[in-house]
């Protein structure tokens, strides 16, 4: 989790703490967003408070911390406008939400601005803003209590809030270019590419695969490495359309032709290999219950890397993809099971894979394909 100060608004404080934020934050916060997905009433703009919840889809806490926030949301609603903002595409939180029958308002952050203005660093995070925008409470939304939302409707119920404290901007793709096609070993394939940050996603869309990210994030996908074994500078984004899903030889094909040079050679890393002792001390498979279709499913905040539904080997993966470090599993066991492990420093972290989880941890040398990606 991000490291944000708490404040407790039951006391005296409480006024100085509202003085402070008046004076700090005389410009109006506002929350910009692309689009709804479940879209509130109008007069809920013009409540007095508005919370908001920073959250995805793949965040177990987030998804943890919703029933709390929903009955928050029912004993206060006559005062406070709870949503919760994602970065993710409408269509997976929508699709994500009938799944798990959810039901709240929901919104999709545009382009990442209402995350970075408000300095979310790790998720769940929530906001309280007054009538004005004024930052009245930040934390995690667990800790937020109905002694701590009294005093601020109180002193602010009777107040119409600002309807521009939420803003819906048309989502534009900033592009060099709109979509273009590019014929490739008889596939035709379909492109577009950016000049600002897109989100990551790799999935099945209808009768075609699309893969949208950075040229990094694509080529890692792709060509199955770790992010680290893709070195470029280069700055674009891209979202790509196949009729198959791509393989490496397409891939690189592609981007060649976009006129990238790639070049691979063979780098020596120390790499931890993993090797069970015992397994008796690793989590039930339902301990956690975030993985959808049986894939395995990783989230991490400062402290904890926390799998859902994985294989020791894919453990390995998503440990190395957190970690910083390079590990890999040597071992037959090929049942799944739910992991929680430390990584609040590399050696923590090595330390918690001896004592807590059995392993014993072999540091050996081994070459890598590193792939290295110019314009």
């Amino acid at each position: 989790m991000a490291k944000i100060k708490k404040v407790n608004l039951t006391n005296k404080n409480f006024f100085v703490f509202v003085l402070f934020f008046l004076t700090i934050n005389s410009l109006l916060a506002q929350i910009q967003i692309a689009s709804w997905v479940v879209k509130p009433p109008e007069n809920a703009y013009s409540k007095p408070l508005i919370y908001v919840d920073f959250w995805a889809t793949w965040c177990a806490p987030c998804i943890s911390s919703i029933p709390h926030t929903q009955g928050l949301a029912r004993q206060f609603e006559d005062k406070i406008f709870f949503f919760f903002i994602s970065q993710e595409t409408q269509t997976k939180v929508s699709a994500f939400m009938k799944r798990k029958k959810m039901n709240f308002y929901s919104a999709i952050d545009y382009n990442g601005k209402t995350f970075s203005d408000f300095n979310v660093l790790a998720i769940p995070h929530a906001v309280i803003l007054g009538p004005s925008g004024e930052i009245l409470w930040h934390g995690n939304p667990s800790s937020l209590t109905a002694a701590i939302l009294q005093p601020l409707v109180e002193r602010y119920g009777q107040l119409s809030g600002k309807p521009e404290r939420i803003k819906i901007i048309k989502q534009e793709k900033i592009s060099l270019s709109e979509y273009q096609q590019a014929e490739i070993s008889g596939q035709t394939l379909r492109y577009i590419k950016y000049t600002q940050p897109v989100a990551f996603d790799c999935h099945r869309e209808g009768q075609n695969y699309k893969c949208a990210g950075s040229t990094r994030e694509i080529l890692s996908k792709i060509l199955q490495v770790y992010p680290f074994q893709i070195k470029t500078s280069d700055q674009l984004y891209w979202e790509i359309i196949t009729e198959t899903q791509p393989d490496s030889r397409l891939m690189l094909t592609f981007f060649q032709n976009q006129g990238y040079h790639i070049s691979r050679e063979e780098k020596t890393f120390k790499i931890y290999e993993l090797i069970e002792k015992t397994s008796e001390n690793w989590l039930n498979n339902k301990i956690y219950n975030y993985a959808e279709n049986n894939k395995p499913l990783a989230f991490a905040d400062d402290s904890f890397l926390i799998i859902d539904n994985a294989t020791p080997e894919e453990m390995a993966r998503f440990l190395t993809r957190f970690s910083g470090f390079v590990f890999e599993y040597k071992g037959q066991n090929r049942s799944k099971y739910d992991w929680n492990i430390q990584i609040t420093n590399p050696q923590e972290t090595l330390k918690f894979l001896i004592t807590e989880l059995d392993f014993r941890i072999q540091a050996v040398q081994k070459t890598l394909p590193v792939y290295h990606v110019k314009k």
